[in-house]
């Protein structure tokens, strides 16, 4: 039997002062999270990142580091921090994005913030940006390694 094809998503930690960039969904459970989405065959997770970073928000922007790296047997999730370089912030994506907009800490709390995105924005902000390294999550998708 084939093996369903692995999930290759990018995602974009963009950050304004002590403020957060996120995104409410226009689908599933209309959570908070960052903006990113799927890796397109033949782009790279960097490319990715910046390219679902101006779709979903109008924003431009540019990866300056690798901030978390979650792998499981069927998918890798890359959090890039992402400089803003340009654009203008869009109020919607009819079909994909219901809403943005900049958020400081106490949001990263609220139940209506994807669990993973909450976790990776709050170490980001309490503990800083530097090299990664290997934590286990045991988060509400179940175990997976991932590097902060």
């Amino acid at each position: 039997m084939d093996q369903p094809a692995k999930q290759e998503c990018a995602l974009c930690l963009v950050r304004d002062e002590d403020r957060i960039l996120l995104v409410r969904q226009d689908y599933d459970l209309h959570l908070w999270t960052f903006p990113g989405g799927t890796v397109e065959p033949g782009e790279g997770y960097t490319q990715a990142a910046v390219r679902e970073l101006r779709e979903e928000t109008g924003l431009h922007g540019k990866t300056t580091g690798l901030v978390c790296l979650r792998t499981r047997a069927n998918q890798t999730i890359a959090v890039f921090l992402v400089q803003i370089t340009g654009g203008v912030l869009l109020e919607c994506v009819p079909g994909e994005i219901e809403a943005a907009g900049w958020f400081d800490e106490q949001m990263l709390y609220d139940p209506d913030v994807e669990l993973f995105s909450a976790a990776v924005a709050r170490k980001a902000l309490t503990q800083g940006l530097s090299a990664l390294h290997y934590v286990p999550w045991t988060g509400g998708s179940g175990d997976a390694d991932m590097y902060f």
